[in-house]
């Protein structure tokens, strides 16, 4: 038989059960991604600020975003992973919170730049997700570091670092981009960062 007083416990029970859910749910999409002080974090590399994030509990995944993009981007695959997996996010260098630095942006210092990030946490044999440039990037870094790469995933990355890998109306949209970065900056323009379109069209 139930009783009265079984009732009203399980009712709580299932009020204190549904207050959870709401919370946790709550929490989840009010998270900054890209701008959270409770888990985000600098470290300089080669005398230049990199940003990144670290979420959830588990064996270590680091997600590489692509070219134009920031942590922010990777939103869902964060929030996916972050379930399993220890999940290392990085703004790549010259964008969201990360410097660019002096020099060219080269593939080649963006994955010493993670390297370092990942050597600073005492992390070996990650898995690595990488997306556009985010996936060259997991290439080179599986290619260049394999003792960091248990297993490497690369979507939409280039098969080729030429003009192959590009539509004809995307390579000129590149070039066309570059010349007018070259020109802003030549004027000394500051109405947006054009060292980045300039160096991320020769990326």
């Amino acid at each position: 038989m139930i009783t009265p007083s079984f009732k009203i416990n399980l009712i709580f029970s299932i009020l204190f059960l549904f207050a959870i859910a709401v919370t946790a749910q709550t929490n989840m999409n009010t998270v900054s991604y890209g701008n959270n002080k409770v888990t985000g974090n600098f470290l300089t590399v080669d005398g230049v600020k990199q940003y990144y994030e670290v979420y959830g509990q588990g064996e270590p995944l680091v997600l590489i975003h692509g070219n134009g993009g920031n942590i922010a981007y990777m939103k869902p695959q964060i929030e996916y992973f972050a379930r399993k997996y220890k999940v290392i996010v990085m703004d790549c260098r010259g964008r969201g919170k990360s410097e660019l630095g002096k020099d060219s942006l080269a593939y080649t210092q963006m994955v010493k730049d993670i390297v370092a990030i990942l050597n600073y946490l005492k992390l070996d044999s990650t898995y690595v997700v990488g997306r556009s440039d985010g996936g060259i990037l997991a290439l080179l870094l599986a290619i260049d570091y394999p003792q960091k790469v248990k297993k490497a995933v690369a979507f939409a990355a280039n098969l080729t670092p030429d003009t192959v890998g590009l539509y004809s109306w995307n390579y000129a949209e590149v070039i066309r981009d570059r010349k007018h970065a070259d020109e802003m900056l030549s004027k000394k323009d500051t109405t947006q960062d054009w060292k980045i379109i300039q160096v991320s069209s020769c990326a």
